[in-house]
């Protein structure tokens, strides 16, 4: 009876070890300005030039949720494609990059996966991705004419410095590297 209660207590240990740790950041990296590329970048080819200092961005819990569980939902594509990607991202273990011309489509682990427009719209404007391009050149972006600016839309100029307006109106201006930038998203 002894030896099985320490067997039945060595299971519970093992098993509530294993039990996957929540979620509760998304980490991205993506260039800092618009880019004509002549050579597009490949999956996860830009995680080694980012600043190591992260930027911050806060959403509600509801809205980091919601991104979260729409992700693990995402459906395997049945397409062959070996898209370039300029914008990548993890949550926990999984490691995401969106296609650059075929925003439909995403990587997941390395296997393609469909993405709603909805989705990656979503995650875009909740890691300030749009903040970095200037608005004429957004205005011919697929997801901005579909849904509009994102509410939290403050162009950053890359290299020189980011423009944006308190409440008041007033301007502020900071200055900003030019490398690629790392963006963690939290819940607030």
């Amino acid at each position: 009876m002894k030896y099985f209660i320490i067997g039945l207590l060595s299971l519970f240990y093992f098993f509530s070890c294993n039990e996957q740790k929540e979620i509760n950041d998304i980490i991205a990296s993506f260039p800092p300005n618009y880019v004509d590329y002549n050579i597009p970048p490949e999956c996860q080819e830009n995680n080694g030039y980012y600043n190591k200092d992260s930027e911050i961005v806060l959403i509600n819990e509801n809205e980091f949720n919601s991104i979260i569980n729409r992700l693990k939902k995402l459906k395997s594509s049945k397409e062959i494609n070996d898209c370039p990607s300029d914008f990548s991202f993890s949550v926990g273990k999984d490691k995401y990059c969106s296609c650059l011309y075929e925003e439909r489509l995403i990587f997941k682990n390395g296997q393609l996966h469909e993405i709603s427009d909805t989705l990656l719209y979503d995650i875009k404007s909740a890691l300030t991705f749009y903040n970095s391009r200037p608005k004429e050149y957004l205005k011919y972006d697929h997801l901005i004419q579909k849904f509009g600016l994102p509410k939290n839309y403050k162009y950053q100029q890359a290299g020189e410095t980011l423009i944006s307006y308190d409440q008041d109106g007033n301007k502020t201006v900071d200055f900003i590297d030019f490398k690629m930038r790392l963006v963690t998203l939290k819940t607030k």
